[in-house]
């Protein structure tokens, strides 16, 4: 860590941490805690979502935050980041809620320097690093929750579009009387151009990496995947065909092939 202190004024972090957040128990000091009932409990929340003890969690959110905190204060001031991470504890409901934080002596006494510094608690110092960091993970948690719900609804919007009406998304590709090549696209059995993606996305109304996530699935899930080209003997697949391979099978015109492969330049 930076240290960010007045040459007069010691840091513990000036020597390498010995103990990771998963330290011992004898390496661990008690800090109280007083933060709104409800951050506690969306802290327990978090915890049992990613089955992990409650300690070894707030231990690595205060380390994030710490070091969240090192970051910011490079290009503002220390007084102002910690008013912003306050205005998050602030944003809790419910009456203040007291308990006990073992952190990492090292770090604990960093904090304890810290709040000397910017006239704080040090159980103040440790509820806004919690908040701040605790921010940042519920926003990392909804994105990947956001995406997985996206996905899902390109897997529902594809199977309900495979089969004969695969023909309209083929009219809007400009693959006119291709809807076999579009089918085995949906169903992740010919790798497409991320060109043709990026329509079938917009066609979707989902993002691209959304319906690459989707076909991927499709594949992966298939018991047997298989492709057969026109006129050929089906084989296993253990990966998708490429689209240069799907496109020649079908041995097309000259023109009408060149048109396709450019789509995969």
């Amino acid at each position: 860590m930076r240290s960010h202190y007045e040459p007069a004024l010691p840091r513990a972090s000036q020597a390498p941490r010995s103990a990771p957040v998963t330290s011992t128990k004898g390496t661990l000091q008690t800090v109280g805690v007083y933060v709104p009932v409800s951050m506690h409990e969306t802290l327990k929340e978090l915890a049992e979502g990613q089955n992990k003890k409650f300690s070894v969690l707030v231990r690595e959110l205060v380390e994030n935050g710490y070091d969240r905190f090192e970051d910011a204060i490079e290009e503002r001031s220390g007084r102002k980041v910690l008013d912003g991470y306050e205005h998050k504890v602030a944003s809790y409901s419910g009456e203040s809620y007291q308990w006990m934080a073992r952190l990492d002596r090292k770090l604990s006494l960093e904090l304890k320097l810290t709040a000397k510094e910017y006239g704080r608690s040090a159980s103040q110092i440790v509820g806004s690093l919690l908040a701040e960091a605790l921010s940042h993970c519920l926003q990392t948690q909804g994105a990947v929750v956001s995406a997985e719900v996206e996905v899902e609804r390109a897997r529902v919007a594809i199977a309900g579009l495979v089969g004969p009406q695969a023909g309209e998304l083929a009219d809007y590709l400009g693959l006119h009387g291709k809807r076999r090549l579009v089918n085995e696209v949906l169903g992740g059995l010919v790798r497409a151009p991320g060109a043709l993606l990026g329509q079938i996305a917009e066609y979707f109304a989902v993002s691209r990496e959304a319906v690459i996530q989707a076909v991927g699935l499709n594949f992966r899930q298939m018991p047997t995947p298989s492709y057969k080209a026109p006129n050929g003997q089906p084989r296993v697949l253990t990966e998708p065909v490429p689209w240069e391979e799907a496109v020649k099978a079908l041995k097309l015109p000259h023109d009408e092939e060149a048109k396709l492969l450019v789509i995969g330049d």
